[in-house]
């Protein structure tokens, strides 16, 4: 297929999707939102069964999966079918990010908003979080300079086309941050080269916490046993965290050792059923 026809398939549902849920907990007994933004990574980009499958018929958002244990009153979850860093927003209504912003303004008022993101959705989550002055935003391998992430804005038509028309405000989002005071754990493979060169723009900007795990595959850095508990960290028990650098040190710590334990004895297992 085409790129043509998969950009005929994208805009129908674009036109037709709210590409937001909304879950409501009304016995949480608390005041939280939680916004879970998905990245690029929601399918593999043009490839309609791949699209068809995961967002069309599961309709897949994701960290549906991964969520904090504390269960908030309020829960979003937001896709960009684009798979271009939220600039065409989530929808033909909410279609840039001025929209987005001001839609999750409203959706947000009155709780205590915490966001968190991978990658690009890492990328709109910071957005957000310092638009919407969020209590904390947990961004894994987030991008903080669209002009220093390989090629995309020369080689994404979206991207391209917005920053002749509307300029990198948001593209180049850290120098907002460096103003802003919204605190932003900022969990980062220190070995993947990528992320080194976005670490740079914000090593030096004291409300960006930076966590260095020795890893060198770009995504969440981090054990899935221990994502839940970590996105449930206020800002102090986070930075108890900062100086493990290794994602079983983080599983020890935030799970304990008797899950740890569990979880050591589940992969040896593993490793013996694939040599049997």
């Amino acid at each position: 297929m085409n790129r043509s026809m998969m950009t005929e398939i994208l805009n129908k549902f674009y036109c037709k999707n709210k590409n937001v849920r909304i879950v409501d907990n009304s016995d949480a007994g608390n005041n939280y939102c939680y916004l879970y933004c998905s990245s690029n990574g929601l399918y593999r980009n043009d490839d309609p069964e791949d699209f068809q499958k995961k967002v069309i018929k599961e309709d897949r958002y994701e960290w549906e999966n991964l969520k904090a244990e504390l269960i908030p009153a309020r829960e979003i979850f937001i896709r960009d079918i684009w798979l271009s860093w939220y600039v065409r927003g989530i929808n033909a209504e909410i279609n840039d990010y001025e929209k987005l912003i001001e839609y999750l303004r409203r959706l947000t008022q009155g709780y205590v908003l915490r966001c968190v993101g991978v990658s690009s959705g890492g990328f709109i989550a910071n957005i957000i979080a310092a638009e919407l002055k969020a209590e904390i935003c947990y961004s894994f391998s987030c991008q903080f300079s669209l002009r220093n992430h390989n090629d995309h804005l020369k080689m994404n038509p979206l991207l391209r086309e917005y920053l002749e028309s509307k300029g990198d405000h948001y593209f180049e989002y850290y120098r907002q941050i460096r103003k802003s005071d919204v605190k932003i754990m900022y969990i980062y493979p220190d070995e993947s080269e990528q992320d080194i060169i976005q670490h740079e723009f914000i090593k030096d900007c004291g409300n960006v916490i930076s966590f260095a795990i020795h890893k060198e595959s770009h995504g969440i850095c981090i054990g899935y046993y221990a994502l839940p508990k970590f996105l449930s960290m206020n800002y102090r028990q986070c930075l108890g965290l900062r100086n493990l650098h290794y994602r079983n040190l983080w599983t020890l710590r935030i799970c304990g050792i008797g899950t740890a334990y569990k979880l050591v004895l589940k992969k040896i297992r593993k490793m013996i059923c694939k040599k049997v």
